[in-house]
C-alpha cells in the first residue's frame, strides 16, 4: 500500500491529498476533485473578461474623442490675441488688465491692495502681482 501524506488542521491528522479513481491527478487538500472547480471557475472568468470588454471597450471611444475635442479647445484659446491692456484667462476671453485710478472704473471686480482696479472674471489669481484683493466690488 502506498503511504499517504498528513497534514494537521484543526486538531485533526487528515491526509494532503488523494488519488482520483481512475486518475493520476491528485484532489485538493478538501478532497474534492481539482477538475470540478474548472467549470465554475472558468463561468466566473468568462463573466469577468466579458464585463471588462463591455465597460473599458464603449468608454475608450468615448474618451477618445473627448481627448480630441479638448486637443482643439487650447488651440483656439491660444489662438486669440487680446488688444493693448488686456490680457487672455484661463476662459479664453480678453479681459482689462489692473488699472490704477482715483475712483472705481466701469466693470471693475476688485480693488487690489497696491490701489489698482481688477477686472478678473474668476476669483481665483484676481490681483495676485498687486498684492492680493483689499476688497471686492462684484466678486465674480
Amino acid at each position: 500500500m502506498q503511504a499517504i501524506d498528513t497534514f494537521e488542521r484543526h486538531g485533526r491528522r487528515e491526509p494532503a491529498a488523494q488519488r482520483l479513481p481512475g486518475s493520476s491527478r491528485l484532489s485538493s487538500i478538501d478532497n474534492t476533485p481539482d477538475s470540478s472547480h474548472y467549470p465554475a471557475m472558468h463561468r466566473r472568468l468568462s463573466v469577468i473578461v466579458a464585463t471588462a470588454v463591455a465597460v473599458f471597450s464603449v468608454p475608450a471611444g468615448v474618451l477618445a474623442q473627448t481627448a480630441t475635442n479638448h486637443a482643439a479647445t487650447p488651440t483656439r484659446i491660444h489662438a486669440i490675441s487680446c488688444k493693448n491692456g488686456y490680457y487672455k484667462n484661463v476662459s479664453g476671453h480678453c479681459v482689462h488688465r489692473p488699472v490704477k485710478a482715483s475712483k472705481v472704473p466701469a466693470g471693475a471686480t476688485a480693488k487690489c491692495r497696491d490701489g489698482s482696479y481688477s477686472f478678473s472674471e474668476h476669483a481665483s489669481g484676481t490681483c495676485s502681482h498687486h498684492g492680493g484683493v483689499a476688497r471686492w466690488i462684484h466678486h465674480p
